[in-house]
């Protein structure tokens, strides 16, 4: 059993073990990939990205009809109910009234062409 012990504390004896350069200059990312994802915000004002970076950066969110500021906050087409079913949440009993409100008005104004028909068609003159 004693001997057992000992080929084990040989085996992990714990040491540093030293890589060469090469091994660590390869885990590292490259000079430009370096750079944080979202690391630069967009309203602040200590930073140090050129007024020309922050017009492009606007212009390009301008452009981009995905483009949604916050992502907790639903997109215009997205129900109300979308955003916590897909974080597998229950949701919320005002989103589920919010969801019929929209049925509802959406049924009201597919309706509003007839009914404005219906209006010409009687004068008061």
């Amino acid at each position: 059993m004693i001997h057992l012990a000992q080929y084990m504390a040989h085996a992990n004896d714990g040491d540093q073990r030293n890589e060469s350069q090469k091994d660590l200059d390869a885990q590292k990312p490259g000079r430009f990939e370096a750079g944080q994802l979202h690391s630069h915000l967009a309203n602040d004002s200590k930073d140090g990205r050129s007024i020309a970076n922050r017009l492009e950066s606007e212009l390009s969110k301008n452009h981009d009809p995905e483009h949604n500021p916050d992502p907790n906050i639903p997109d215009k087409g997205q129900a109300p109910t979308e955003l916590a079913k897909q974080h597998g949440n229950k949701p919320s009993k005002g989103a589920v009234i919010d969801e019929q409100i929209k049925l509802e008005e959406e049924a009201e104004v597919s309706l509003l062409p007839n009914l404005c028909l219906r209006k010409s068609t009687f004068s008061l003159f």
